[in-house]
């Protein structure tokens, strides 16, 4: 099995306008950042996680390489970050929709070096950092 290792940098997800934001506890940022996880893990295909490029119909191989540290919520649920690497070492963002289920946390929608969609919801106050 492959394991995706969290590797806590000094990048943050994205520049986020400064705002208060809600208090998670350490236990709630360790269970999103462990639903996190567990779902690159669960969708890596021989260490890589596919992803179809609709642009040019080419399905592209990315390999975990760090963790955002950043946590943010959107009303009831979140959105973490992680960086990848595509075959020729450029820089992929991924950005993780998470929701509360019963005791936990689950990855509902996952976008693709699409950061345009966050920015949407940052810039219109709908997703802010937490702390």
């Amino acid at each position: 099995m492959n394991r995706f290792v969290l590797s806590f940098g000094i990048a943050a997800c994205i520049s986020a306008p400064a705002m208060a934001g809600d208090v998670l506890s350490a236990s709630e940022k360790a269970g999103l950042q462990a639903a996190m996880v567990q779902h690159i893990d669960r969708t890596l295909v021989k260490g890589a996680y596919l992803h179809v490029d609709f642009k040019d119909g080419v399905v592209k191989q990315l390999a975990p390489a760090k963790a955002h540290p950043m946590i943010m919520s959107m009303g009831d649920n979140f959105v973490l970050c992680t960086e990848f690497r595509a075959p020729g070492g450029a820089d992929v963002n991924m950005d993780f929709y998470v929701a509360r289920r019963d005791k936990g946390f689950v990855v509902f929608h996952t976008e693709v070096d699409n950061r345009k969609p966050l920015e949407a919801l940052i810039n219109s106050g709908k997703v802010k950092p937490v702390s």
